[in-house]
């Protein structure tokens, strides 16, 4: 037997925790209700009353049965419910009333429970320990699906040529056991690579591959990793790609720079660069028909020594005589010449039969070449 006991105000609502009944068990859930006037507990005398409960199921299904008193003076009582009144799950709500004789003396405050199902019911299956072979079930499910694709594949030229594989000289049953037997090899071939280069991990970042290796990530980019480090694919062996690189060490840039005299490029061999664009030749020297104009570039960066190829080119504009023109507009019938120190250059242009006057000049664009090591 169950039992349920509440405590339930007359004059007073007292507060009643809820409770669960499961429908399925009958006569056997047994309440037992103190009746008290208010919150100060006084019981509710029961002395020559007659009590009956009242019950609303969920489904508006009205019921009513009588209590039994057990102590008068104490306010108590107890009932066993009905069948009618937990046979449908849903809320259960009730009252008690008291009676003396055929008139209602009072009633208690409102209480309520649910009826829930049992969840032995008839959709119970008995459990055990044997699983269903679901893998078997799965591979004849792949069999009758190969077989219909073999069924529909026949009437498709594409499809049975896709099976066939040239470089393996054979023929799949599926163009699934094709691409499932690429997928492996590959997988293989990959495992195998991965195992010889010592590589313990890959990852793409910002678009780009890059391998594990010795606990450092190192970019891919275009390249393949050999052992420690990664080479182009062009070369044959490590060998070529450790001497291109020593090759290309040399190469790089050391310095690069400007300032008013020009640009400047050290390169790690000790080779340097320097150039200005529109340098102006301004200066006459020489006599009558024998005149050149010239100016003085100091480098913007000193070479080591006096070993200096220096190339002169028109620059943006000339003028001579009177007038103003681009320098690369006319032929000059003479010749250019630079002496270079580490430090400066003169440079000068040289007219034959045409001497230079004052206020003429011609831009010239200057590149020299040496070394600063």
């Amino acid at each position: 037997m169950k039992e349920f006991n509440l405590t339930l105000g007359v004059m007073e609502a007292l507060k009643v925790l809820p409770f669960e009944i499961v429908s399925q068990d009958l006569n056997s859930n047994k309440l037992n209700i103190t009746l008290v006037k208010d919150g100060t507990l006084e019981p509710y005398t029961l002395s020559g009353t007659t009590v009956v409960l009242y019950f609303k199921r969920e489904d508006d299904e009205r019921y009513q049965q009588y209590a039994t008193i057990t102590n008068a003076a104490q306010g108590q009582i107890e009932i066993v419910l009905d069948v009618d009144i937990i046979a449908k799950r849903g809320n259960v709500f009730a009252e008690v009333a008291v009676y003396t004789g055929e008139e209602m003396k009072c009633t208690s405050q409102l209480f309520g429970f649910r009826v829930r199902d049992s969840i032995n019911n008839a959709e119970t299956h008995v459990s055990g320990n044997a699983l269903p072979d679901y893998r078997r079930e799965m591979q004849r499910l792949e069999t009758i699906l190969d077989n219909l694709i073999i069924s529909a594949g026949d009437s498709n030229p594409e499809i049975v040529a896709a099976r066939y594989s040239f470089l393996e000289g054979m023929t799949f049953t599926t163009l699934g056991d094709r691409l499932d037997f690429i997928e492996s090899k590959t997988e293989g071939h990959i495992n195998k690579k991965i195992e010889n280069e010592g590589i313990h991990g890959i990852r793409v970042e910002e678009g780009e591959l890059e391998f594990l290796v010795d606990n450092v990530w190192k970019r891919v980019s275009g390249m393949e990793p050999h052992g420690n480090d990664f080479h182009d694919p062009a070369f044959e062996t490590k060998a070529d790609a450790d001497a291109h690189k020593a090759e290309s060490a040399s190469k790089h840039i050391k310095e690069s720079g400007s300032n008013a005299n020009g640009k400047y490029i050290k390169f790690d061999d000790g080779t340097m660069i320097c150039s200005i664009k529109d340098f102006r030749l301004n200066t006459i020297n020489g006599s009558s028909g024998a005149t050149d104009i010239r100016n003085t570039w100091t480098f913007p960066a000193l070479f080591v020594d006096n070993n200096i190829i220096v190339h002169m080119t028109g620059g943006t504009a000339a003028r001579l005589g009177s007038e103003t023109q681009t320098s690369d507009s006319f032929v000059i019938a003479g010749s250019t010449r630079a002496v270079p120190t580490p430090s400066t250059c003169i440079c000068s242009v040289f007219q034959r039969e045409i001497d230079f006057f004052a206020g003429n000049y011609i831009d010239q664009h200057l590149l020299a070449t040496g070394r600063w090591k």
